[in-house]
């Protein structure tokens, strides 16, 4: 397909800001996120490393799986125009999500593979006579299947294996979907990929402007209603803290 087609065909891509309108989606997101963070923090609270560890074990787990959940009504919204309810994505997550880690771990391991094969060829490089032609070809066809390989897990399996996973493949199911969208349309993802990070990068623009223009005005007003000071202003600074880590 043409690059003047696939520049066509990205207008779709605005319908990515449909998920600010679905407030199930985000109330499930920041349910999510409070239970992670209180989960963490009351066991923290024991001062034990057991503790510790077990709130960022729980903490991590349900974090993963209530964006997982987020993401599949996210999903449903795009294809079908109705997500399901945040508790079916919840059930749907909770089923599917743990595949997502072993198709990290498949692309991990062939990544590794393909670097040892690499490292090996260049290490038969060295030989005596041989080695300088060996290197001659060796060299641009690394730098190629490299350079291919990852942009493919930058732009194919990182982004995508989420909502093959969520449809329902398997692990290898998803990894044979991922490697076939690469062979085929690798220059069309990337382009409508990057088209997607900018609409993504302008609207968080417009909402940081919403939320800091009202958030300039209740301080003006708090400042002369309920008194500011040292106290107001570091809740003040709190405040921003949180929402910025929220971007």
């Amino acid at each position: 397909m043409k690059m003047s087609d696939q520049l066509k065909r990205s207008g779709s891509l605005l319908d990515a800001t449909s998920a600010i309108g679905n407030w199930r989606a985000l109330a499930l997101f920041a349910a999510s996120t409070v239970a992670a963070v209180l989960v963490f923090g009351l066991l923290v609270a024991t001062q034990s490393a057991a503790g510790v560890l077990l709130g960022a074990v729980l903490g991590w787990l349900l974090a993963f799986y209530g964006v997982n959940a987020v993401g599949i009504m996210l999903m449903d919204a795009t294809r079908d125009g109705e997500s399901r309810t945040p508790m079916q994505a919840v059930a749907a997550s909770l089923l599917t999500s743990h595949r997502l880690l072993l198709v990290g771990l498949l692309a991990f391991a062939g990544l590794l593979a393909l670097l040892i094969g690499v490292a090996i060829l260049l290490l038969l490089c060295k030989l005596p006579v041989i080695g300088p032609l060996l290197f001659a070809v060796v060299m641009p066809l690394s730098a190629l299947l490299l350079g291919l390989t990852l942009f493919t897990l930058a732009y194919v399996f990182y982004p995508l294996a989420a909502s093959a996973i969520w449809s329902g493949a398997t692990v290898m199911e998803a990894a044979g979907n991922l490697l076939a969208i690469a062979r085929k349309r690798l220059v069309a993802v990337v382009l409508q990929e990057v088209v997607l990070m900018l609409i993504v990068f302008f609207v968080a623009l417009i909402l940081l402007g919403i939320v800091f223009s009202g958030l300039g005005l209740t301080t003006m007003m708090s400042a002369g209603i309920v008194g500011g000071g040292e106290g107001g202003l570091q809740s003040l600074g709190m405040m921003a803290m949180g929402m910025g880590s929220m971007g």
